[in-house]
């Protein structure tokens, strides 16, 4: 995964790094930003105390686990946000499951939203290499990660909104990547109900209340949801 750039990263970190001092009340939160506005020049004792609290992280990289490398990345733009004047970046998080049920674990990553911890990469092995899901999304408008729920029968649910009406996307694995499945919108006070797929173009075609729920029954199954066993990146090998 070395081939992944820091620009690339950065990009799927939009909302990630946010600028501006950092304010937060969050415990978890791994990295504490010195104030750029000081009524006093700050002496060199107090940089040497601000860069003694800024600690990078770092876990070892294993030659035969590709999805260490994904890792490593992920902690390297870290880390440049960590060092970057006045910058943070949200607590991130992974979890190991086999969405697609052919006995290989997936590697799931998410940030911390809130008390709510979202997933938004998914990355598969594939000829030895970690391939990122490149069709998954779940940013939203103004790059905030939306909530997603993960079903016993691989399908993700994503929730979020278009315009007025409530969404719900879903994908789940087809020949071995995760793509976009189907696209509901409710509007329960219109009485409108709208799918999309790739058979029909966004934001979709009108079908009737029980369409709509048969689809969702489709995607969703029986409704058993995965308990995901998020951890923190630096956790991943130990």
């Amino acid at each position: 995964m070395k081939m992944l750039s820091v620009v690339l990263l950065c990009m799927l970190f939009a909302g990630l790094c946010a600028c501006g001092p950092v304010e937060t009340e969050n415990p978890r939160t791994t990295a504490t930003i010195a104030p750029t506005t000081v009524e006093a020049p700050l002496t060199s004792i107090a940089f040497e105390m601000i860069e003694s609290s800024m600690q990078t992280v770092t876990i070892k990289i294993e030659k035969n686990d590709p999805l260490s490398y994904v890792i490593e990345e992920y902690l390297e733009v870290y880390n440049e946000c960590l060092y970057d004047q006045n910058r943070n970046m949200s607590p991130h998080y992974y979890a190991l499951y086999d969405l697609d049920g052919n006995g290989t674990q997936e590697l799931l990553i998410a940030e911390l939203f809130g008390d709510d911890i979202r997933l938004y990469d998914v990355y598969v092995i594939r000829n030895g290499a970690a391939v990122r899901q490149e069709e998954f999304q779940t940013l939203g408008g103004g790059g905030i990660t939306l909530p997603s729920v993960v079903f016993k029968n691989g399908t993700i649910r994503i929730d979020g909104h278009y315009d007025v009406l409530p969404t719900i996307v879903y994908y789940r694995f087809k020949n071995g990547e995760l793509r976009h499945q189907e696209t509901l919108m409710d509007d329960f006070l219109g009485q409108q109900y709208l799918r999309h797929n790739r058979n029909n173009a966004f934001p979709g075609t009108p079908i009737t209340k029980a369409e709509f729920d048969r689809v969702q029954k489709e995607m969703e199954g029986d409704g058993q949801v995965v308990e995901l066993d998020w951890k923190p990146l630096t956790e991943y090998g130990r």
